[in-house]
């Protein structure tokens, strides 16, 4: 459930749903509208949904679900990763938007890619190779430390001159003025450059209804009282609030030192000791203090930061919708593997995952077989396949539970840390085969989206994954 600014509560399926429904019917309208005789088939066109690389699997399917009910049809979407967008359209610079020593189009470059936006910091570290093809060298990084932490920041100055009470009231019963003074405050942020002098807040007329209400008094009346938060906060007038340019840089200052350190710890690791450049995109990215921060952090390394930098993520991501083999290998961002049973081995497995086969033969369940390990290398296109067989006889149907962790290594499902991503069940009926019935399971890789296909190799019997990420 997501809560309102006036705390009512919503679905968070339904709310991304709605949001994704109103942009795709603003597309076709619009080119509708252009070309009124000849109106868009929407099952022609490809949809690509961006979001943050450090996302979860379960968030990534999050969306594809809310896309689905959006009324996008599975087969035309594309989920792709914001800062691998940003790296496919920096690949398209002009010459004249990056400094003198850099070709962006050389084989064997290596870059990272910093994606500051509202809510999170997205950073990947990529390899141009010899087809113009991009290799992921380190898996994302990144955290929550957006634009919008400074937002957050800006509400709890103005509760410090107005009061919380205030604000909140604002918040809860004129949001759209908020959000307004937000949009407003977000100008502000990416334009200021300097620390001298005062910059200016429009009060908005729900701030003074609800400051008179709760404070039983005007805003002027309490600054004429002298100042309400520091003698440096003006009035002027009754609407322009006048506040030191030094107090909004610590706000922005506060988060930017978050980003710095990250970039910091992700330089001083060994895989980005032959780096060339620093590409940084993303809205936040416009912050002139943002910059010299991240040019202190980044030393000699060049820092590149496109015109638009806050439309270069929609831009690749059209450029991805194209080719989204672009690129053509990345790194897993966990651990995963199939839960399976062997022979038990006395002294060294759990008692309690003790079972017996068809045949009394002693077995181990929930052990963990390794598909894939975290930070390996996965290949475009790669699929990983294993080949399995029921546990009796008699079996007729097999289920196929796939867990991650974020662990590199360890021996059973049922460890700390490991969880289940989501179960197949394989219609096995045919049991003429017995014991022998061969299963095979082929996990898909590659794409920023993973399958699960699983077959009977004696029947034909076939079952692709659907994962219930949602239960996470």
């Amino acid at each position: 459930m997501l809560p309102a600014m006036n705390g009512k509560k919503m679905k968070a399926m339904n709310v991304f749903a709605g949001a994704i429904q109103y942009l795709k019917q603003h597309l076709i309208d619009s080119i509708n509208q252009r070309n009124a005789a000849n109106k868009v088939n929407v099952n022609n066109i490809q949809w690509v949904l961006t979001v943050p690389a450090i996302w979860s699997d379960a968030a990534k399917h999050f969306m594809r679900e809310a896309a689905t009910k959006a009324g996008i049809k599975s087969d035309n979407l594309v989920i792709a990763l914001e800062p691998e967008c940003a790296s496919i359209y920096c690949q398209t610079l002009p010459v004249d938007q990056l400094p003198q020593q850099i070709n962006m189009n050389a084989v064997g470059v290596k870059y990272m890619v910093v994606d500051i936006g509202g809510g999170t910091v997205d950073i990947t570290f990529h390899e141009r190779l010899a087809n113009g093809k991009l290799k992921e060298l380190y898996k994302a990084n990144g955290d929550d430390s957006g634009g919008t932490k400074v937002d957050q920041l800006f509400e709890g100055y103005l509760s410090n001159i107005f009061s919380k009470q205030v604000i909140d009231a604002v918040k809860d019963k004129h949001p759209s003025e908020w959000l307004e003074m937000l949009r407003e405050f977000e100008a502000t942020k990416r334009s200021l450059h300097d620390t001298d002098g005062l910059t200016l807040v429009k009060l908005k007329p729900s701030l003074h209804e609800m400051h008179e209400e709760i404070q039983s008094t005007t805003i002027a009346n309490a600054f004429k009282r002298g100042s309400i938060y520091h003698e440096d906060v003006k009035l002027q007038g009754k609407n322009i609030l006048k506040v030191p340019k030094t107090d909004f840089r610590e706000l922005i200052v506060t988060v930017t030192n978050k980003i710095s350190e990250l970039v910091k710890s992700l330089l001083q690791k060994p895989e980005f000791k032959d780096i060339d450049f620093i590409i940084l995109v993303g809205g936040f990215a416009n912050s002139c203090f943002v910059m010299d921060k991240l040019k202190e952090t980044a030393g000699n390394i060049p820092i590149i930061r496109p015109e638009e930098a806050e439309l270069a993520v929609v831009r690749g991501a059209v450029l991805f919708g194209w080719k989204p083999d672009k690129l053509t290998s990345r790194k897993s961002r966990r651990t995963y593997g199939i839960a399976i049973w062997r022979n038990f081995r006395e002294g060294i497995d759990p008692e309690n995952l003790a079972l017996f086969d068809s045949e009394g033969v002693r077995k181990c369940d929930n052990i963990f077989d390794c598909l894939i390990k975290i930070n390996q290398t996965v290949e475009a296109g790669e699929t990983i396949s294993r080949v399995y067989f029921p546990l009796n006889a008699n079996t007729k149907s097999s289920i196929i539970d796939l867990f991650a962790t974020v662990k590199e290594n360890v021996a059973y499902v049922t460890d700390p840390d490991v969880f289940k991503v989501g179960s197949v069940v394989l219609d096995m009926s045919d049991i003429s085969g017995g014991k022998n019935r061969e299963v095979k399971v082929n996990l898909h890789l590659g794409q920023t989206e993973f399958k699960l296909d699983v077959i009977d190799v004696t029947t034909g019997n076939n079952v692709t994954a659907i994962y219930d990420f949602l239960s996470q």
